[in-house]
């Protein structure tokens, strides 16, 4: 059996760690080949200039966005969570997550981080209130472990989220195509929004039977939610608010920047764009999103250069906001 170590605070599994360190340098090799073919194709001299003249004002407004955001998807999380966690406390674990997800991808996830502080604060306490559990089958506390409604909790949190971001996708689907006719994205779009939903399908009406137990808590746990109409309309009303504001952030970058495009492009690309960055083939999405932004941008006559400034500032503005992460994780290592 392989050896468990801690390494600051969060359990690692040391075979597991070997094989996570191959995916990490995979993901290093593609993010490297991205960013060179970009290079090679741009001039440095014109982002450099792109990047030299940018508004700073706007970069600090997209970065408090990110944080409301951030806010909102820890108030979204609270939903899914039946215990009287404070909701301050869930905000750091947020940014906490945050912060491992943007700034140290492969060494330990933000959920994981997440997962774990969560489980040891429901481990610690006895205010899991059994009405506040959704019941199926019967199924109360003594099914769900705190574990499982940790696991289950950031499921489900990510789970809306991603929903969410598809719908917005097929609300302004319409519009975008007439951007992309031609491109292999005219097809692969609808090709991954159909194979999402088929497995929405799959997931939620036919019954799978799972031998290990906490795959079956976590199925049961998240189908319970699913029967909770009036919690998933608020975890959605968060989703979509967050969406705008992510939007609105790139939007805010562009304006620095001097780009003069219509917010509806906005909404039409940066909600593609999330989707493709969901692929985990590279380091923090660096050269998938580059890619990105130069591929669906360029569709409406922002040049290589600017595409991929925006892309860069939108990032940076991001690891910005998540830097409070940082403070928190050190705050709650102080605190033990």
């Amino acid at each position: 059996m392989s050896e468990i170590i801690e390494i600051k605070d969060i359990p690692i599994n040391t075979r597991a760690m070997h094989r996570k360190s191959l995916v990490i340098v995979a993901k290093i090799l593609v993010s490297l080949t991205l960013v060179v073919y970009l290079l090679m194709r741009t001039d440095f001299r014109s982002i450099g200039a792109s990047m030299g003249m940018f508004n700073h004002f706007a970069f600090l407004t997209a970065a408090a966005m990110y944080i409301l955001s951030t806010i909102l998807c820890a108030q979204r999380w609270r939903l899914f969570i039946p215990s009287q966690v404070s909701g301050g406390r869930l905000i750091s674990l947020y940014f906490i997550g945050a912060f491992f997800n943007t700034c140290l991808p492969g060494v330990v996830g933000g959920d994981v981080a997440k997962i774990y502080y969560l489980n040891r604060d429901l481990k610690g306490n006895k205010a899991i209130e059994e009405e506040n559990l959704p019941d199926i089958q019967g199924r109360g506390l003594d099914f769900f472990s705190s574990t499982s409604i940790s696991i289950g909790s950031v499921i489900m949190d990510r789970f809306i989220g991603l929903v969410t971001l598809v719908a917005i996708v097929l609300v302004y689907y319409p519009w975008g195509a007439a951007y992309l006719k031609g491109s292999t994205a005219e097809w692969i779009v609808p090709l991954f929004l159909v194979a999402f939903i088929l497995f929405l399908v799959i997931f939620f009406r036919f019954r799978i039977t799972l031998k290990l137990s906490i795959l079956v808590k976590l199925h049961v746990y998240m189908r319970s939610y699913a029967a909770r109409k009036s919690v998933l309309i608020k975890a959605v009303l968060y989703s979509v608010v967050v969406q705008c504001i992510t939007i609105l952030s790139a939007f805010t970058i562009s304006l620095g920047l001097s780009l003069h495009l219509p917010l509806s492009v906005f909404f039409v690309f940066i909600p593609l764009i999330n989707i493709f960055l969901i692929l985990p083939i590279s380091i923090s999405g660096i050269g998938l999103r580059e890619g990105a932004f130069v591929f669906f941008f360029g569709s409406v006559g922002v040049s290589m250069e600017k595409a991929i400034a925006l892309s860069i500032f939108w990032f940076l503005s991001l690891v910005a906001s998540s830097l409070i992460g940082l403070v928190q994780y050190i705050r709650i290592k102080k605190l033990g």
